[in-house]
């Protein structure tokens, strides 16, 4: 004889999966959405050397998975923060990105207004 508690589960397992098919359908329509909207953020980096006391970041729109020119955010930031961009660096590493980037949900990038210090061969070796 089956227990009450075999044929509860058993009454349950049609509802989790109707529940979990409906999930996933959701789920594709947003992230694979062709027109979906996302957000970069671009955020100034210290020093500020040109126009000090202008704004630190701005949130520029494109469509999701767009292939997007490191000329045209300098472009747009520049625009926007008031001053020329002058570096697009990488949020995490702060390192040089790519000429061409992908935008996904909630990008980020640094920008600067004067020319990020890179370490050269000579700053991370000392001569003996």
């Amino acid at each position: 004889m089956a227990s009450v508690r075999s044929i509860s589960l058993l009454l349950l397992l049609p509802l989790t999966i109707l529940l979990l098919l409906a999930h996933t359908a959701v789920c594709k329509e947003y992230f694979f959405k062709k027109d979906r909207q996302c957000n970069v953020k671009v955020e100034r980096l210290q020093p500020k050397v040109q126009n000090p006391g202008g704004p630190c970041s701005t949130v520029h729109t494109v469509r999701c998975g767009q292939q997007i020119s490191l000329d045209s955010i300098r472009v747009v930031a520049s625009e926007k923060l008031g001053f020329e961009v002058v570096d697009v660096l990488d949020w995490e590493s702060r390192g040089p990105l790519d000429e061409t980037i992908t935008i996904m949900e909630d990008t980020k990038m640094w920008v600067t207004d004067a020319p990020v210090k890179r370490a050269q061969f000579s700053d991370m070796h000392d001569d003996l």
